[in-house]
């Protein structure tokens, strides 16, 4: 006549599970915003950071071949091409569906023999919204990205 003593509690009721849950799923609805943003980041960086290796290989092939190397950006196939003049294309990059470039004064330039700049002035860049310039300075070509 042994009787067996049950615990009072024997697991999580429902709406104990339920709260749980209603966390955990309001943490997971946050996260896909802010993955989402990361990866524009992520992407905007990658373009600028290939564009400035570009721009920074043509200058520095120019100069060790001494030769000139133009860059030059095509609207109509959303490209940009690095070329020997009268040689090969160095360079050719197709944009992201998130980039546009605005020429501004800019329609194309090379870098001469020294690796200066043929002219100076400025190119835009729209990435997600956000517009972009990127500027050289006469002689050098030196270069820098301001956002606008």
């Amino acid at each position: 006549m042994d009787k067996k003593k049950f615990p009072t509690e024997m697991g999580y009721t429902l709406l104990e599970v339920l709260v749980v849950f209603s966390i955990v799923i309001f943490f997971l609805s946050i996260l896909p915003p802010l993955f989402i943003s990361l990866q524009n980041t992520i992407g905007r960086e990658h373009f600028f950071g290939q564009l400035e290796e570009d721009l920074y290989f043509a200058q520095s092939y120019a100069m060790s071949k001494r030769t000139t190397v133009a860059f030059q950006y095509r609207a109509s196939n959303r490209m940009y091409d690095v070329t020997e003049i009268g040689g090969s294309i160095l360079i050719r990059r197709t944009l992201p569906e998130n980039v546009e470039i605005y020429r501004g004064d800019m329609n194309s330039f090379y870098f001469k023999r020294d690796g200066n700049i043929s002219k100076f002035g400025s190119l835009y860049i729209k990435i997600e919204g956000k517009i972009y310039r990127l500027t050289f300075s006469i002689g050098r070509g030196r270069f820098e990205i301001f956002e606008e």
